[in-house]
């Protein structure tokens, strides 16, 4: 992945030595121009999307630049090149330490030193995006794997009681390793936040949806998922653990 980067800067001829040495020693490394304002800024972000912006300006700029960021809800992670004698306030270091997408370097007066130091957070950045990107594929995977489970029991994917119990599983798979099996005390409380519901409501849909499946289900299928079970109108819970120990 190539990472767009920009640089604000008040001084060229460091920014161009720094930018050279960056571009050496980083492969995924790809710059998306240099200014010196926040105007300018703005006008490259609207035509390119910018994954990290480096800051070497005054540190009332920079903070000036973080607002103006967060105003135009621009996502970009942003590393703030310091002097290392420059004096900061407490309302600065507060600003700077509660937003999470912000780095820091204190200037050398070795540009090269401070390239490694950038390209060390770069790095670490784009092993937290890598990270990020394979836990998203991960629980697609678990999420398509219920799906598919609950697909071939019969379950209608598109009913709200399907949904929360697939909700439901994919919850109980995450969590198995520190979560009990209390659902009305646990899960659904969960389920019923993100999906804006109340519990009852969650509850309902489940055991609806259920219903609905062990009548239309196939009795082989039933037979293969509930055992000598099969002939009685399972519980919800039976077969969302039945479920859960499948893809497990």
């Amino acid at each position: 992945m190539m990472i767009n980067t920009m640089l604000i800067e008040k001084n060229i001829n460091y920014g161009k030595k720094l930018i050279s040495s960056l571009a050496l020693k980083n492969d995924n490394f790809r710059l998306c121009g240099i200014v010196n304002n926040k105007k300018e800024m703005l006008f490259l972000m609207e035509n390119i999307e910018v994954d990290i912006i480096i800051i070497d300006m005054p540190i009332d700029e920079c903070s000036l630049i973080m607002q103006l960021l967060e105003e135009k809800k621009k996502q970009s992670s942003v590393i703030l090149m310091l002097d290392k004698n420059v004096e900061i306030s407490n309302s600065y270091i507060d600003f700077f330490m509660n937003n999470k997408k912000l780095d820091y370097n204190i200037k050398t007066e070795d540009v090269y030193n401070d390239a490694d130091k950038i390209n060390s957070i770069i790095s670490n950045k784009l092993n937290i995006y890598n990270e990020t990107i394979n836990k998203r594929k991960n629980e697609k995977d678990v999420r398509d794997k219920i799906n598919n489970e609950l697909s071939y029991l019969g379950y209608n994917l598109k009913h709200y009681g399907s949904k929360y119990i697939a909700e439901t599983i994919f919850i109980l798979y995450t969590a198995r390793d520190y979560c009990d099996e209390n659902l009305e005390g646990k899960i659904y409380p969960v389920v019923a936040k993100k999906f804006e519901k109340t519990i009852n409501n969650i509850k309902t849909n489940i055991k609806n949806a259920t219903d609905i499946m062990y009548y239309e289900c196939e009795e082989e299928v039933l037979r293969k998922y509930l055992g000598h079970c099969y002939f009685s109108k399972p519980k919800p819970k039976e077969v969302m653990l039945n479920v859960l120990k499948r893809i497990s």
